[in-house]
């Protein structure tokens, strides 16, 4: 969060003096770029090169502090998405709420805890800002190369030979931010995709 309100006070000129503000705080807008880079390193394995005990256990801390401050409704859509993974259910769930009420903060709980297992979440949406408040969040037209002029033929741009064809084909549970927001033929040709492109290897 700090780093997009840095952004926002950039771009709206209330800082006289940008650099005075980077100077100040640019070690808190850094502490993070080792943990960031370790992910970014191992994305396209993702979770199939095992975390360490240690990360394991960091992850494990940070989902029962935040599985103790959900609310009722919260609680139980975190439940409700981890039993659907657990037993291979394939459900879908749409949360819905006004801005503010926590869903971000709900989808990031249920992508760490899917992780901690070392099970493949992917974290998508529709915007880039919205891409960077999702943990290891990526706009849905960069992760499952979407066409930008779509009908309802097309077919997700993704090659069988590409590093993300096995991830797909091996993820637990895709997160989708904004899915609203996104024409419904992005959604049924990811959804087409690994059928698809299984045929094509046939």
């Amino acid at each position: 969060m700090i780093h997009w309100l840095l952004a926002v006070i950039l771009l709206t000129d209330e800082v006289a003096k940008p650099h005075l503000l980077w100077d100040q705080f640019k070690a808190r807008l850094c502490d993070d770029v080792k943990h960031k880079l370790h992910h970014m390193n191992h994305y396209q394995a993702d979770q199939e090169i095992p975390e360490d005990n240690v990360y394991i256990d960091e992850m494990a801390t940070l989902v029962d502090e935040q599985r103790a401050i959900f609310n009722p409704d919260q609680a139980t859509a975190f439940d409700a998405v981890l039993e659907s993974v657990t037993n291979n259910q394939g459900h879908l769930f749409f949360i819905h709420a006004a801005g503010g009420c926590g869903k971000t903060f709900l989808c990031n709980t249920i992508a760490v805890e899917v992780r901690r297992r070392g099970q493949i979440a992917l974290c998508v949406t529709s915007s880039g800002i919205a891409a960077l408040l999702l943990d290891r969040g990526r706009t849905s037209y960069s992760c499952f190369k979407i066409p930008l002029s779509i009908h309802e033929d097309s077919v997700a741009g993704l090659k069988c030979n590409s590093y993300m064809f096995p991830v797909l084909q091996k993820t637990k549970v895709i997160i989708w931010d904004e899915v609203p927001m996104q024409h419904k033929y992005d959604i049924d040709i990811v959804d087409q995709c690994y059928y698809k492109r299984s045929l094509t290897n046939l």
